[in-house]
């Protein structure tokens, strides 16, 4: 075999994989390459940015089986939060929050009601861990580590009318991480999780904002 070929083989099966179409999911939707989000998946016939208005549903929350424990030593005296449901309420207050910026920001108007070039868009918070801080008497309100903590988020938008899926994001968000442990408290973990739900909201509304044309050149 002609070595020069030999050596093209390489780069001619990457180039036959790229082109190969993502096949649908059972629900119609194809992986769309994305650098922010860790997985995107779109219609390829949704035409998202037609949608002008937007109905945010209520984000449930549920929590890791290990969220009140530090994730560094054994488990608190007390936990980090009065209790579960109070974690979970404020963790949804500060998603549906920032979605609702990042569409408003966006132009999209806010609606109450489905109707026509009305987007619908559900979020849900999965495996909530907060890592910080750790109570180890009722007066200890600061601790050390080197993130808030970690989520799932899985966010799904539909024609409010129909009920179509037009897509769907899966996104692993980690709270504020640094290279050496830091000090935390209740007020700086809620705001790294703000800082993170931000982002993944902002990210959201900006690939919807290319989806069509980018899910349409996939499916080719």
């Amino acid at each position: 075999m002609n070595l020069r070929l030999l050596a093209l083989l390489p780069l001619l099966t990457l180039a036959a994989c790229a082109a190969t179409p993502e096949q649908p999911t059972t629900e119609g939707l194809v992986r769309t390459p994305s650098s922010q989000l860790d997985q995107l998946l779109v219609r390829p016939n949704a035409d998202l940015p037609a949608y002008g208005k937007v109905l945010l549903d209520a984000v449930p929350v549920a929590l890791s089986a290990s969220w009140d424990q530090n994730a560094y030593s054994r488990p608190p005296m007390y936990p980090p939060y009065t209790d579960a449901e109070r974690l979970r309420q404020d963790m949804a207050r500060l998603m549906e929050s920032d979605l609702a910026e990042a569409f408003r920001r966006a132009g999209y108007e806010p609606v109450a009601f489905a109707g026509p070039g009305v987007l619908r868009v559900s979020a849900k918070v999965n495996d909530l861990f907060v890592a910080a801080p750790e109570r180890v008497s009722p007066w200890v309100t600061r601790s050390a580590t080197r993130d808030a903590g970690q989520a799932k988020v899985l966010l799904e938008a539909r024609d409010s009318v129909t009920g179509q899926l037009l897509a769907r994001v899966e996104h692993f968000v980690l709270g504020r991480k640094t290279l050496s442990a830091a000090s935390a408290s209740d007020v700086s973990t809620r705001m790294a999780f703000d800082t993170a739900f931000r982002r993944f909201a902002d990210d959201c509304v900006g690939a919807f904002g290319a989806a069509r044309r980018t899910a349409v050149s996939s499916a080719r």
